[in-house]
């Protein structure tokens, strides 16, 4: 029988596929580069060698630490850890890239193939499908053994759609389940998060079976699938723990006792609808596509329950926890496949060559604003030439390793340090020394509230005096930390590198910290930045000059705007520290591109506006204090009291004001915004509210003095 144009499924050009499928592997390929190793990747490595070293495949949770901690805790990630230290033995850098991109590729060539064998390959659907289910991905895309979860429940998955369109040949296939249920169960714990996909498989072919027969499984192969189900039960069973894992991770699900608050995984995803995740704006684009597919199939009256109870439940959990989300790509990249090849009277297969160009215009929408939201969530500027490229494939710029070859030279087994640190000082100084802490948040649960009010900013004082390392190591990404230290009675700055500072007691402290000769080779913009920081917060120009150079050899190139605003920062604080004053402002009042002076400068104008008030220049203080508020984000109400009796002055004298007043700019407004707010002045503070109520009532005679911004009276009365 010969088959008619008209009916014949259309072929779609090959190039559309080509171009298509092209540029899903770029997309995915550019969101995998990334500085390796920021995370918790040092950690499992550690553990990895303890596994590998030792022969134990139970670890003492309290052999890294100096800090209480429970020695005894199941925590089953042996295979994924000693995979991630063999890689990083013999590979290095290198070779744990190539292990990321090997583990988030799998899940690409899973899909192409079921893709084929469906006759779908050639479909522009496809591709958007495939790039919208990797964006699933993305957020969890750090080199760890959660990666391998997502690696194997696309196996999983993929296997399941295998064995429902092969058919009642293949039941042995089935037998795999288990099989990989016993490898996964030693990589990573993500493996309870599969027992959704199960429930799934089971009540979905159940309901197939009743209202739905022609898409339900052969009953011999469904027979099969549910004996390889229930193997996978014990298959949980087969770790170092034994039954005491599974249950472990049942009683933290249930009790909520796994879930810190604190711990960014354990947030709802739908508050990271923002760079580098974007994951509502994904979840809206796969919610269209799977709702199209799915009416084509309603329309058919061929309801899949398997297809549609899996993709409810994954996007019911994705909404839950960022550190799930990850689970729905794979659900929704064959679920949605599975849809699209139901070719009969489906709009997804359109006769007409107008809308078959719509729909793959359709698929080059979404991978545009895919490829647009990418854009957005990485810095393509850091990627645009050889050498970025290559500097992305080495250690974070925040991995303390400069850092870590310090405290290994010094006396001493007791570390501070603060939890993001942890794993990679836990990869560099176990067994020589001992930290305070590590990403294992769940040896340390008797005292890591207390952790997290200390590294919240509370309770610094009762914190260090409690537990007291040899030293402490605080990364640049805390700059109100690392001051907390420098300003407390006990620590002092003895060395400062590229990732962060180390602390001595007071009594050890050299006369000036050493400074890294690594530092000379940053390149990260936002690290040189926070250093800088740091050393201005220090007053310690040495270091200052040092990060200079660095900027100037290592951002001139692309970003030279960063590299003048901290030219400008640097020799504005030092005219600040000589000081030259109106130096100091000309150089700090004006924006700066990547960097914030507003603080310092606020400080200069307000020493100039004092000076000028008490040299009863009055119209030159007005100035001073005009420009002090105009760089102020939320002026306090000592800018709004000092300006308010400065502004009285001047109109008083009759002197000309330099800008056209403003209705909020008038001493009238500001009295006015100090006699509203009085209740909330403690008592010191009242003087403010007797000047305001004066000026309103005509009785001021003049001679306040000016405040400084801590709310303090400079001068006397």
């Amino acid at each position: 029988m010969t088959i008619s144009s008209e009916n014949r499924p259309y072929a779609w050009p090959l190039w559309i596929s080509l171009s298509l499928g092209l540029a899903v592997a770029i997309l995915h390929a550019v969101r995998l580069i990334m500085p390796v190793g920021r995370d918790d990747l040092w950690w499992h490595i550690a553990l990895g060698r303890w596994f590998f070293e030792s022969g134990a495949l139970i670890v003492d949770h309290a052999a890294f630490t100096w800090t209480p901690a429970i020695s005894y805790f199941p925590y089953n990630t042996w295979l994924g850890d000693i995979l991630l230290f063999v890689t990083d033995e013999f590979g290095g850098l290198g070779g744990l890239t190539a292990l990321l991109y090997l583990a988030l590729f799998i899940p690409v060539l899973l899909g192409w193939h079921y893709a084929w064998i469906r006759g779908v390959a050639r479909h522009p659907l496809t591709w958007a499908i495939l790039l919208l289910s990797l964006t699933f991905l993305w957020p969890g895309a750090v080199l760890k053994p959660q990666v391998f979860s997502m690696t194997l429940f696309s196996v999983v998955v993929w296997l399941y759609f295998l064995l429902r369109y092969r058919g009642e040949s293949r039941w042995p296939l089935a037998y795999l389940l288990p099989l990989l249920m016993v490898l996964w169960v030693n990589v990573h714990g993500g493996f309870f998060i599969s027992a959704l996909f199960f429930l799934a498989i089971l009540i979905g072919e159940f309901l197939n079976s009743r209202f739905s027969p022609a898409l339900a499984l052969p009953p011999r192969l469904r027979w099969h699938l549910l004996m390889a189900s229930l193997l996978c039960l014990p298959a949980l069973a087969i770790t170092p723990y034994g039954l005491d894992y599974p249950i472990q991770i049942v009683s933290d699900v249930f009790s909520g006792a796994g879930h810190a608050s604190d711990i960014i995984e354990y947030k709802p995803s739908y508050i990271f609808n923002a760079p580098p995740f974007y994951i509502l704006d994904y979840m809206i684009l796969a919610m269209l596509v799977f709702v199209f597919l799915l009416w084509q199939r309603i329309k058919n009256h061929r309801i899949d329950w398997v297809v549609i109870l899996a993709f409810l439940g994954y996007s019911a959990i994705f909404t839950q926890l960022v550190r799930v989300t990850f689970y729905l790509g794979p659900i929704f990249l064959f679920v949605a496949l599975d849809l699209l090849a139901a070719r009969e009277n489906s709009s997804a297969w359109p006769k007409t060559p107008r809308a078959r160009s719509l729909l793959a215009l359709a698929a080059a929408a979404i991978l545009t604003l895919t490829g647009w939201r990418l854009g957005q969530s990485i810095n393509f500027p850091m990627i645009s030439s050889y050498e970025k490229i290559k500097s992305v494939w080495t250690r974070s710029a925040y991995l303390p390793s400069a850092e870590a070859d310090y405290l290994l030279s010094l006396p001493g087994q007791k570390v501070g340090n603060l939890y993001d640190a942890g794993s990679y000082l836990l990869y560099r100084l176990w067994p020589q020394k001992r930290l305070m802490i590590d990403p294992r948040y769940f040896p340390f649960r008797a005292w890591i509230s207390d952790y997290f009010r200390f590294e919240g900013g509370e309770d610094f004082d009762s914190f260090t005096a409690r537990y007291v390392p040899d030293y402490w190591f605080i990364g640049y990404t805390r700059i109100d930390m690392v001051m907390k230290f420098q300003r407390s009675a006990d620590w002092r700055v003895a060395f400062l590198g590229p990732a962060g500072a180390v602390f001595v007691p007071k009594a050890e402290a050299p006369a000036e910290p050493v400074i890294a000769p690594r530092v000379l080779v940053m390149e990260d913009v936002e690290q040189i930045i926070r250093a800088l920081s740091v050393a201005l917060e220090l007053d310690n120009y040495d270091f200052a000059d040092r990060l200079q150079e660095a900027a100037r050899r290592g951002l001139s190139k692309e970003y030279p705007a960063v590299v003048r605003s901290i030219e400008d920062a640097i020799a504005g604080f030092k005219a600040y520290a000589d000081g030259r004053y109106e130096a100091a402002a000309a150089l700090l009042e004006s924006p700066k591109e990547y960097f914030e002076t507003s603080n310092k400068a606020t400080d200069v104008l307000m020493i100039l506006a004092a000076r000028a008030w008490e040299n009863k220049d009055y119209a030159a203080a007005r100035d001073y204090y005009r420009r002090l508020l105009k760089i102020q984000a939320q002026p306090n109400v000592g800018d709004l009291y000092n300006f308010s009796v400065i502004d009285w002055q001047v109109r008083q004298a009759g002197l000309p004001v330099q800008d056209p007043p403003k209705e909020e700019m008038r001493w009238e407004t500001l009295a006015g915004i100090i006699l509203k707010g009085k209740q909330g002045l403690s008592k010191e503070l009242q003087f403010m509210v007797d000047t305001a109520q004066a000026m309103q009532d005509g009785s001021y005679q003049g001679g306040a003095e000016l405040i400084d911004r801590s709310l303090t009276v400079v001068g006397p009365r």
